[in-house]
């Protein structure tokens, strides 16, 4: 039996609402369930095939990584994302070590879980640089940073009380979604007062990064990154262009899906890490290096699915082109059930933005 886990006790988000439909348009069973319910552990017996969607709250992380830990671990479930594909999920310091630990090109980075040490390096560290929180999206953890007093006041509050998401000092949401008001608005809402808002019921505010500084070389001369996502073996791939005067593209909405346009060397990476680390699902965020080498800049397992949507097709492990617009739940499932044959229902080209009440 193929199992859904629940994203909230009373929604389901928009990405786990297509892997049921595709379920269902194809006569396949499967079961709601959440790890809060009592029988859960009693629940889960016959399941064969484990699906989570990996939220950023601190709550979600706590929950996810344990259970896919221990379904995929030690109970012997299979899962998606599986321990190897998701263990890293929001956490640019383990993708860095990670990527690193093998030798594949990932931008320079620097951290530390010293103050002292913070604070000697930054006393003589080439500016600008690029200051992150080692988890959030869009970009609204991420700061330019051009000297040293500038670091030195984000590695003492680090190390001090501590930074929020959407709360580093000299990031102003109004200039990250200048282009985007509703965009703005969300974001406003969701990084000042509750994780996914009142509307919803869970009330969780979000913790505290305090006990580490991460900094990134900054990287000039790329009005835009990359982004490739591996799913089995395909690979899809399109660009996305910074804000207007901005450095950061993550989360700017202007996407350029031309395959015409897309360096074959970050497909060719992405396609080897996947393979090395036996990843199920990954998307890596590609920039040009001072030699304009490809280098990656942060990955995720889990992403917006209309953007792959959007995508005019994928490329197969050896670069040849297969035309078409497929959603990831689709592909993923195809690969997860070993069902090449499954049928793709419609769907609306854009997610809905809000979580899905489970009315069954």
């Amino acid at each position: 039996m193929i199992y859904i886990h629940k994203f909230h006790p009373q929604y389901l988000h928009p990405f786990q609402y297509k892997y049921m439909k595709i379920l269902e348009e194809n006569a396949i069973d499967y079961k709601l369930v959440d790890s809060q319910s009592p029988t859960f552990w009693e629940e889960i017996i016959d399941c064969s095939l484990f699906i989570m969607f990996l939220g950023q709250t601190p709550m979600h992380l706590q929950r996810q990584l344990s259970l896919i830990n221990v379904l995929d671990n030690i109970v012997g479930i299979r899962c998606f994302p599986n321990w190897n594909t998701s263990w890293h999920f929001d956490d640019k310091i383990s993708q860095y070590y990670l990527l690193k630990s093998q030798g594949f090109p990932i931008v320079s980075s620097h951290i530390f879980w010293d103050k002292d040490l913070a604070i000697e390096w930054a006393k003589s560290a080439n500016y600008p640089q690029v200051f992150k929180l080692k988890g959030g999206a869009g970009s609204l953890n991420v700061i330019k940073v051009y000297n040293s007093k500038q670091a030195m006041k984000l590695i003492s509050k680090m190390f001090g009380k501590g930074i929020t998401d959407g709360n580093i000092p000299g990031v102003k949401l109004f200039k990250v979604y200048r282009n985007n008001i509703k965009t703005f608005m969300k974001n406003k809402i969701k990084y000042r007062l509750y994780t996914l808002g009142l509307r919803y019921g869970i009330t969780e505010n979000w913790s505290k990064h305090q006990g580490y500084a991460f900094f990134q070389d900054f990287l000039p001369n790329n009005d835009y990154d990359t982004r490739v996502t591996i799913i089995g073996k395909r690979g899809f791939a399109f660009q996305r262009k910074n804000r207007p005067a901005d450095f950061r593209s993550s989360g700017s909405g202007i996407i350029n899906f031309s395959p015409n346009n897309i360096d074959y060397r970050c497909l060719k990476i992405a396609f080897s890490i996947s393979q090395k680390f036996n990843f199920q699902c990954m998307s890596y965020d590609f920039l040009y290096d001072l030699n304009k080498q490809m280098t990656i800049n942060e990955l995720s397992c889990q992403f917006v699915d209309s953007a792959i949507y959007s995508c005019p097709g994928y490329w197969d492990k050896n670069l040849n082109w297969h035309e078409g617009h497929f959603w990831p739940q689709y592909c993923q499932l195809q690969d997860l059930l070993d069902k090449p044959n499954l049928i793709q229902p419609a769907f609306p080209e854009k997610s809905k933005p809000a979580l899905i009440r489970i009315t069954l």
